[in-house]
């Protein structure tokens, strides 16, 4: 097998990258080319997989987005090594600057009228799964196509919203149905479906739950829905599910 390239004397090639992604990438780590695609280059190491992508990409909990130039020439990269924070190929290294963040606080409960409003704007969006698809996690997980199946991202959205408004409880109950199922769906999908359960989303997503119990929302919603082809309105959804049974069981509260 060639020997992964040295971390030394390389031109370097500046890059920002998500939080979790930092520790998929250790000092010592040999990264592996597994796939690529449009917009990203998978690369595989011993705890999961970390997505090199372009600038048009998403904030994934995974990923690490770089220059268009740097991107091209990743398609002839089979070996990365990690250093402190760096990426090493064998001509450059990705030197990861800037980090964002990953990771949902707990926020306040956004209202009823945030609810409908965001029903009202998801109507008009394009949708993997018709809108108010039922919130069943062994049911969704692997369903739809693509690198993320639209199932997987409205409950990745859903396992969001939850660690922002609801109890460890629920989110256990939602990742209990969903883990038998994680097999079916792909590597990345499934990467990013045991992220959610801990707490750790896409960056777009992150703000759209942390913008949402304000009245300034609709731009974080709006950046969310140019995710993907539907992965950010399935996104959405998910959260807006999660919203919906969170405002009836307080409905039901009050009513008892």
């Amino acid at each position: 097998m060639p020997q992964p390239p040295s971390v030394v004397g390389l031109p370097v090639r500046a890059a920002s990258a998500a939080r979790a992604a930092l520790a998929l990438c250790p000092p010592g780590e040999v990264l592996v080319h597994r796939q690529s695609f449009a917009h990203t280059h998978l690369y595989a190491g011993s705890s999961g997989l970390v997505a090199l992508t372009d600038r048009t990409a998403s904030h994934s909990v995974c990923g690490v987005r770089v220059d268009p130039q740097t991107f091209a020439e990743l398609a002839d990269v089979r070996y990365l090594l990690a250093g402190d924070r760096v990426l090493a190929a064998d001509r450059f290294t990705i030197e990861l600057r800037r980090i964002w963040r990953t990771r949902v606080p707990r926020l306040r409960l956004p209202s009823r009228a945030t609810l409908e409003d965001l029903r009202d704007r998801l109507a008009d969006a394009a949708l993997g799964l018709p809108l108010g698809t039922e919130l069943r996690p062994a049911a969704l997980v692997g369903l739809g196509g693509g690198l993320t199946p639209s199932g997987d991202d409205i409950l990745c959205g859903a396992l969001g919203a939850a660690h922002a408004w609801s109890t460890q409880a629920r989110i256990d109950e939602l990742w209990s149905e969903a883990i038998g199922r994680i097999a079916t769906t792909t590597d990345l999908s499934g990467q990013f479906l045991h992220a959610a359960w801990r707490g750790q989303v896409a960056g777009e997503l992150r703000a759209l739950l942390m913008a949402l119990p304000t009245h300034r929302w609709h731009p974080a919603y709006d950046e969310l829905l140019r995710v993907g082809h539907t992965s950010g309105a399935d996104l959405a959804h998910g959260v807006f599910l999660m919203l919906s049974t969170l405002h009836d069981e307080e409905e039901n509260r009050i009513d008892d």
